[in-house]
């Protein structure tokens, strides 16, 4: 491991998209390019087991926002700290869903954006140095999803999938999106699952190179 800093990289999606799959992907590729690089794979909600819980029973997808989202970003100040500390020690840190999520979804829900942001103004969160965004529509989603699973959680009605999108979509559009998120990448995700790793690693070159010659952060 090299004595300088990491880097913070999220992958955001609807459900069923494939980002779990490419981050995987992506993490066997940095290893593959420096085999003594430590590399994380990470999760969000990360140790709320409330969040869990009000999952798991509740299955109105609108229902609780409010409370959503403070749990959420309260789950995130205690996740961001650790993945500070290991992004300090030189770690790779790769995280499935991060602050563009609970905007998304909790807007979503009908929680008023700025209302989402001011509320993780309230702590020191880190910012990604990359989110790849995995853009697929909601009717593949569905499909995939249909194909591994017959449950249906919280957040896949088709109804709530397609808002969600749509706020994806725009979240991305916004001016200050790289303020808010880092640099935001869109992926096609309706293509196979090497070619979208092909394309991630191509998009994932340059900035690995440019923290490799230390003018990353």
């Amino acid at each position: 491991m090299t004595n300088k800093k990491g880097m913070f990289i999220v992958f955001e999606g609807i459900d069923g998209s494939g980002k779990e799959t490419q981050m995987f992907e992506l993490a066997k590729y940095i290893r593959g390019r420096n085999k003594y690089q430590d590399v994380i794979i990470t999760h969000e909600p990360w140790k709320s087991e409330e969040i869990k819980r009000k999952l798991e029973e509740d299955k109105d997808a609108y229902s609780d926002g409010l409370k959503m989202a403070e749990l959420y970003v309260a789950d995130r100040a205690n996740h961001s700290a650790e993945i500070r500390s290991r992004i300090n020690q030189g770690y790779f840190v790769i995280c499935d869903r991060y602050k563009m999520s609970t905007c998304a979804y909790q807007w979503t829900q009908g929680v008023g954006l700025d209302s989402l942001l001011k509320l993780h103004d309230h702590y020191p969160i880190r910012r990604p140095d990359l989110t790849f965004f995995i853009d697929v529509s909601p009717e593949t989603a569905q499909f995939r999803r249909t194909a591994r699973s017959t449950e249906t959680e919280k957040f896949e009605q088709l109804k709530f999938q397609r808002e969600l999108a749509d706020n994806y979509h725009s979240l991305i559009n916004r001016a200050d999106c790289s303020e808010l998120f880092g640099k935001v990448i869109t992926i096609n995700g309706a293509a196979d699952i090497k070619s979208i790793s092909s394309v991630i690693k191509e998009k994932f070159n340059p900035f690995y190179d440019e923290w490799f010659s230390g003018k990353l952060g």
